[in-house]
């Protein structure tokens, strides 16, 4: 026994059998629950979300937190679940009565690192739709081919990046580019307040049925791709 013991060390210390161990059996727990999910048509990683934002025991707990002063780390604006998914809920209204987006529609989001992000990410799941994130970085031709290929009608751009919109881009993604328009909105403090100041909106169950585990959840437009691509 003390001779297996000492060589089943020296395998997992030499090639780490303990830890493939680990991963495989973590694989497969995963896979049954996406079965399970998927049996319940539940797939979706909104319900997720929802899950810990209506459950007593986790609503108040905190979703994300955000220095509001690189200066001061102890200032920050915090937002439990319950207050991210009614947040979510206002955009997802947003989302569909003023831009009509539907089920499994794809949109296009150039935004950077804020809870906008979070925001229109959730809401857009919560819709059945799908986001395509476009890199901040990209510009010009690279931008434009981005967001084409993503084959999306709609592209929410954060105020902080605007410029990615010249007269070149606009033209690009116009009716009078290479293919159909693409409606382009800059998503301003104001227009986050005309959202906040909203009520929210659930989508029933039937707007994310139908989805499984292999289904497209997101879309990712690296610079490296963009690159590639051209």
């Amino acid at each position: 026994m003390p001779a297996v013991t000492a060589s089943l060390a020296y395998l997992d210390a030499r090639f780490g059998v303990s830890h493939d161990a680990w991963t495989v059996s973590h694989m497969i727990a995963v896979q049954r629950m996406a079965a399970r999910l998927e049996a319940q048509d539940r797939i979706n990683s909104f319900y997720v979300f929802e899950q810990h934002a209506t459950d007593a025991k986790s609503a108040n707990r905190l979703f994300l937190i955000i220095p509001t002063d690189p200066d001061h780390p102890n200032r920050q604006t915090e937002w439990t679940y319950a207050e991210a998914y009614e947040t979510v809920l206002k955009y997802a209204r947003w989302l569909k009565e003023v831009h009509g987006v539907q089920k499994e529609e794809i949109v296009g989001m150039d935004i950077t690192n804020k809870p906008l992000f979070i925001w229109l990410w959730f809401a857009l799941w919560s819709l059945g739709a799908k986001p395509a994130f476009i890199n901040t970085n990209l510009r010009s031709n690279a931008f434009v081919h981005c967001v084409r290929v993503s084959t999306a009608r709609l592209l929410l751009v954060d105020p902080q990046i605007e410029d990615v919109l010249n007269d070149e881009t606009k033209m690009e993604l116009s009716a009078d580019g290479r293919g159909r328009a693409v409606d382009t909105l800059i998503v301003s403090e104001d227009v986050e307040q005309s959202i906040l100041a909203g009520s929210p909106y659930r989508a029933p169950d039937e707007a994310r049925s139908g989805e499984k585990a292999r289904s497209t959840s997101m879309l990712i437009y690296t610079v490296s791709m963009a690159t590639i691509s051209r």
